[in-house]
């Protein structure tokens, strides 16, 4: 990466144009003009099974799919594409799915298939409308409210600094350079994962030398409570009050929190007072079952979305038990006493009655060291993703502008 950027050279000679400053030596563009959409159709079924990507099978935000499907498993029209395609999701294209054809297919026609003329070089074409400017420019053109969607019609009309080929080939080559050392971490990152799960159905049989006993969890804990369940008057400044959203994987998140007094901090505590080393878990919404271990002893206050637990620490260990409830198993049991319904909720009896497996403190101990270390190695993986995502965003801002040129 280093290499790639030690190549970048300063140029200040711009010209003013509809879509802002660029440099002299570049065009302004319209995505219609410098690419074609695939206007080809076919009926699943009628000539072979071929390779089917859906929106479901495009991960938003990061350029890539996350499967392929088979076009035997669907109905109803289809676009063909072609190996090399840009494939962009027109279907909120806030969720920002865009990807590179790896092979010949059909796609869903909520997918525009975009082929680029000899004008503009695909990568470079493919990273131009990854970018923000893009996707707002898709956003600000969607019609419906439920299901807003843009089309060619309007997409085509997207304006775009486009440089020389030769540069276009060079910005590509960079952008793609950090893709790469993304998808290095996301390699990484996912093994640590799997190994980890490894280690967790290793530890958790329970069988090793013998049975541990599996008791309530209402046995160990000397509180389970939940926070304030009616709607509280907020206030500008004050006592943190947290909810589910602030509850991250494994951390607390204190960036938007919401305030009240004084007084009704005093209140919800009465009842639910979290505290360091204290479990909780969130027990409805979209992250229901999404488990942390309080690591900060800063005063706050929850809502009822947010379960606490305290534990007996003459039998259990917080660390132990945040661990083991991030198990597949105990995530499963989480979910099948929250219900099937749209209004999935974890209650305090369900809690209070979950059954854990609890061994001798010193063995609690022994596994979560070993899970906590590998987590604190994946998070320092996590770290590095993000900041070469953020490198990425702003070397996009720069090379896509001509803020930084390349030769």
């Amino acid at each position: 990466m280093a290499n790639q950027v030690a190549t970048l050279k300063m140029d200040m000679k711009f010209k003013k144009t509809r879509v802002g400053a660029v440099p002299v030596d570049w065009d302004v563009v319209k995505l219609g003009d410098v690419a074609n959409r695939s206007e080809e159709h076919v009926e699943p079924g009628r000539d072979g099974k071929r390779p089917y990507i859906g929106l479901e099978h495009i991960r938003g935000g990061d350029g890539r799919l996350c499967a392929i499907g088979s076009s035997d498993s669907v109905t109803s029209l289809k676009t063909v594409f072609l190996k090399g395609d840009i494939l962009f999701g027109k279907l909120r294209p806030n969720l920002k799915k865009i990807a590179v054809a790896p092979v010949d297919g059909v796609c869903s026609t909520d997918i525009i298939v975009i082929r680029p003329r000899d004008a503009v070089m695909r990568d470079f074409l493919f990273y131009r409308l990854h970018s923000d400017e893009a996707f707002d420019f898709a956003v600000g053109t969607a019609a419906g409210t439920k299901m807003p969607r843009t089309s060619w019609s309007m997409f085509r009309n997207y304006a775009f600094p486009c440089p020389p080929l030769f540069e276009q080939k060079r910005i590509a080559e960079i952008l793609s350079a950090v893709d790469e050392a993304i998808e290095k971490a996301d390699v990484v990152i996912d093994m640590g994962e799997e190994l980890k799960k490894g280690l967790m159905q290793k530890f958790f049989k329970a069988h090793i030398p013998q049975p541990w006993p599996i008791l309530e969890l209402q046995d160990v804990t000397e509180k389970i409570a939940d926070g304030e369940h009616l709607s509280p008057n907020t206030t500008r400044q004050g006592e943190v009050l947290l909810s589910a959203k602030d509850i991250g994987e494994g951390s607390i998140s204190f960036e938007n929190p919401k305030y009240v007094s004084r007084d009704d901090f005093n209140k919800f505590s009465l009842r639910c007072d979290p505290r360091e080393e204290d479990v909780l878990i969130v027990s409805r919404g979209a992250t229901i079952g999404r488990v942390c271990l309080v690591k900060t002893s800063q005063p706050f206050c929850l809502m009822g979305s947010v379960i606490q637990i305290r534990v007996n620490r003459g039998r259990l260990s917080p660390t132990y038990l945040a661990q083991f409830l991030t198990t597949p198993a105990a995530q499963n049991e989480l979910l099948r006493t929250s219900g099937a319904s749209a209004q999935q909720a974890i209650y305090l009896t369900h809690i209070r009655r979950f059954p854990l497996p609890v061994p001798p403190l010193k063995e609690q101990a022994m596994i979560a060291e070993v899970l906590v270390s590998m987590d604190d190695k994946n998070a320092i993986e996590m770290k590095s993703r993000r900041q070469l995502q953020e490198e990425k965003r702003a070397l996009m801002q720069r090379l896509l502008m001509g803020r930084v040129r390349v030769r």
